[in-house]
Order: structure tokens, then C-alpha cells, then sequence
């Protein structure tokens, strides 16, 4: 029984820590703030979606590589996630926070 309320209280730990991380996420405010090349290829891709470097190089009228590049920029910098696409890491907003007692609460919840 303990080794399994650890596992929930660890899963759901798993899971605030990864909510926390997308309320982190870029504000379309902080597009404004990038070079003109950058903050043009972020307003494309937050337009189109999801594409490839390869559409996106198409859609921009530049070459493939140059695009891969300024992409590579953008995911270290945290505005991009890539997996074999890009999207625009935009932020949540934090609808309400937790109770500080959440894992009291869900310790009685448990022991009962």
C-alpha cells in the first residue's frame, strides 16, 4: 500500500512539474521582442501551425538551411518544440492554483 501511494503522489508530482513548464511557455508578447527575421518566421509558423522546415523554408522564399538554423536558434532559446515538426511553444494560462495541503488532502483520501 505505501509503495503504491508513492507511485501516485510521484505520477501526479510528474504531472504538476510538467503543467508548471507549459504555463512557462512563450507569450505572444515575447514575439515582439526577437530580431525581425526570427519574430517573421514566428508569426509564419504561429499562422500555419505545425510544418516542417521545408514548408516553412518554401512559405519564406528561403533556403531550407537557412530556416533549419534559425529554428535550431529558437528551440535553445525555449520558443519552439521540436519534434519532426515545429510549433510555437506558446504558454497556458494558469487557470488556479493548487492548495498548498494538496498532498495532505490526498494522503486522507488514500488512507481511508
Amino acid at each position: 500500500m505505501m509503495a503504491e501511494k508513492r507511485n501516485i503522489f510521484a505520477r501526479l508530482q510528474d504531472e504538476i512539474a510538467s503543467r508548471e513548464r507549459e504555463e512557462v511557455g512563450l507569450a505572444p508578447a515575447d514575439i515582439l521582442a526577437l530580431p525581425d527575421n526570427l519574430r517573421d518566421l514566428m508569426i509564419r509558423l504561429a499562422r500555419l501551425g505545425e510544418v516542417t522546415a521545408a514548408q516553412l523554408a518554401m512559405e519564406l522564399g528561403q533556403k531550407e538551411t537557412e530556416v533549419e538554423g534559425m529554428l535550431a536558434e529558437l528551440v535553445e532559446k525555449g520558443y519552439l518544440r521540436e519534434e519532426k515538426r515545429y510549433k510555437v511553444a506558446f504558454g497556458r494560462k494558469r487557470i488556479k492554483k493548487l492548495p498548498i495541503t494538496i498532498w495532505e488532502a490526498l494522503d486522507q483520501k488514500i488512507s481511508k
